[in-house]
């Protein structure tokens, strides 16, 4: 699932800069970040949740540039504009952003900040043929399409992750409503079984304030404040490093020569959305508020840094379109272009080296304690 994520995001930067070389800066900038390794070595639900999201993201991004070649290609228009029809990979991102919130609820915050931005680039389409109601057509044009595909199919796609619950008949609470009647009876019984079952994993997550020692705040994890130690042998001392004293340990943090660019990245984004009207800027934007702004809601609730692993691929575009500013446009100057291209490979590298450096606390490698406490930048981290 990691893997795959690498490959989604490079085609879907790709599509959205035009540019080979910035999509393959995102995929690396992906691949070598710390805390998406681990996430993926480890399996955690995380990961998968961070694919179908990005997946869903990128069909998106898909009907989007699909939706606008559509209205340029109409030869009719009408007072609304031309309809556009069928539209697969709306479809498409809506079923895998319901697939997303099968992984895991936040998934739910994904699906509905993407699919306020995919009719809002409805919206800009048709403003930009020159519609004296661009709002009104995109109501009656587009509306109703969005909310089969962006919010029928995504409840379809979620209820049948539950097909083994359903067809299990040991299931858990399986048959609740063959003994409790209420205002739902008209339900059927294995429907009411399942919103019940529903409503008791929400009554316990939302109220889950375990103390842990790794927990962390939405306020740090930008920074990779506390990271997740995954792994520590209860034997810190094996043998075969050198030297007299050895360890393995796996740390779930993330490469900080990236993270600490995540922060002015958001605000590039935000920079580039509200004066240049970019439309990758707000996808940043809306991403950043989805997978970071909405944990705030509930703040007395037990959280971990890896929380932060479906976001991290969208904060990687942020970067992504930091860099193609100092990279500099297509039409400038030879030098320009040349600093620009020596300044990203620099900070790429910087990335990468970074993350060679973490590799052995990535990785759970035989190691020297000294080589170990090296790594360990900070005493959060311990």
């Amino acid at each position: 699932a990691g893997t795959l994520c690498v490959l989604v995001l490079t085609r879907t930067v790709r599509r959205m800069t035009r540019s080979t070389l910035l999509g393959c800066v995102a995929g690396l900038l992906l691949a070598v970040d710390g805390l998406s390794v681990v996430q993926s070595r480890f399996a955690l639900l995380d990961i998968f949740l961070a694919l179908f999201v990005v997946a869903g993201f990128g069909c998106l991004v898909v009907d989007r540039d699909r939706f606008r070649q559509r209205l340029a290609a109409a030869a009719e228009s009408g007072r609304y504009g031309p309809r556009a029809g069928f539209r697969p990979w709306r479809l498409a991102g809506g079923v895998l952003l319901g697939l997303s919130c099968g992984v895991k609820w936040s998934g739910i915050w994904f699906l509905a900040g993407f699919a306020v931005l995919s009719v809002v680039w409805d919206l800009t389409a048709r403003r930009s043929l020159g519609l004296t109601r661009p709002a009104a057509a995109t109501a009656v044009r587009d509306l109703p399409g969005a909310a089969g595909a962006l919010g029928l199919a995504p409840v379809l796609a979620y209820v049948a992750t539950w097909a083994g619950w359903f067809l299990g008949e040991n299931s858990y609470g399986r048959h609740w409503a063959d003994t409790n009647a209420g205002y739902w009876s008209w339900l059927p019984g294995p429907l009411r079984s399942l919103l019940q079952y529903h409503w008791q994993m929400w009554d316990f997550h939302s109220g889950l304030s375990t103390p842990h020692s790794y927990q962390s705040s939405p306020w740090g994890w930008l920074l990779t404040g506390r990271p997740v130690l995954f792994y520590y042998p209860s034997d810190p001392s094996p043998t075969g490093c050198g030297a007299q004293t050895c360890v393995r340990t796996v740390l779930d943090v993330g490469t900080p020569a990236l993270w600490w660019a995540f922060a002015p990245a958001v605000l590039w984004a935000g920079w580039v959305a509200v004066t240049r009207r970019d439309w990758r800027g707000w996808s940043v934007l809306f991403a950043f508020g989805a997978g970071w702004g909405t944990w705030f809601l509930n703040p007395g609730r037990t959280m971990f840094l890896f929380y932060m692993t479906p976001l991290v691929p969208f904060l990687v575009i942020g970067v992504t379109l930091a860099l193609g500013a100092v990279l500099g446009p297509a039409g400038a100057s030879e030098r320009r272009r040349t600093v620009g291209l020596v300044a990203v490979c620099g900070y790429v590298a910087l990335v990468v080296v970074n993350s060679v450096w973490l590799w052995p606390i990535l990785t759970g490698q035989l190691i020297t304690y000294e080589e170990c406490r090296a790594r360990i930048w900070f005493p959060s981290w311990i």
